[in-house]
């Protein structure tokens, strides 16, 4: 056994304590990004959760080109958010097809859906965040923005603007009487 100078030992047990304090600091992240991972090593962070949605590109991309074809010309991202929750509203009544793609197909539905139309980085963006609004909504959060009701399924344009319906192109139209999360 080798003879410690005086003072030398408590040097060498506060080395073991910053030691041990040091493995516990690693175990508990370890154990962090395994728990807030579910194993997968991806940590989705509070933004990127907040915006997720179910929906695959095509769909994003059909919405996005109908939304490029139907509302642009009204400079309003309320009003072509309103497009947006239109569709949604029709997926969600269950009268019709069950991917957004095939709603804005549909034949004599939305005659501004172009498949082949560009789209803006704006207006994917805008159409990104309607989808994640609608996944909150429907995950059982209270007013995340709707710019449209539910029950709105249609609506008729004029050239500068739509007109929101309940029956086609019959009753009063929706009066925009929701707060917008939107500038304009």
């Amino acid at each position: 056994m080798e003879r410690m100078e005086k003072g030398e030992q408590p040097v060498r047990f506060a080395r073991r304590k910053v030691l041990a304090a040091a493995l516990a600091l690693v175990v508990a992240i370890l154990w962090v990004v395994v728990y807030a991972t579910g194993g997968s090593g991806n940590v989705v962070g509070e933004e990127e959760s907040r915006h997720a949605h179910p929906f695959p590109e095509t769909d994003v991309m059909a919405v996005a080109r109908t939304v490029m074809g139907e509302a642009l010309v009204t400079g309003s991202e309320t009003e072509e958010s309103a497009v947006v929750w239109c569709i949604l509203n029709r997926y969600d009544s269950g009268g019709y097809p069950r991917s957004l793609e095939a709603i804005v197909a549909q034949k004599d539905q939305f005659a501004g859906y172009n498949p082949e139309a560009e789209v803006t980085p704006e207006i994917r963006s805008l159409v990104e965040d309607v989808l994640s609004r609608w996944a909150r909504e429907r995950a059982g959060e209270r007013d995340v923005g709707r710019t449209l009701p539910r029950e709105y399924l249609f609506f008729l344009g004029d050239g500068r603007h739509n007109r929101f319906y309940r029956e086609w192109g019959r009753g009063p139209a929706w009066d925009w009487s929701l707060p917008s999360p939107y500038r304009t």
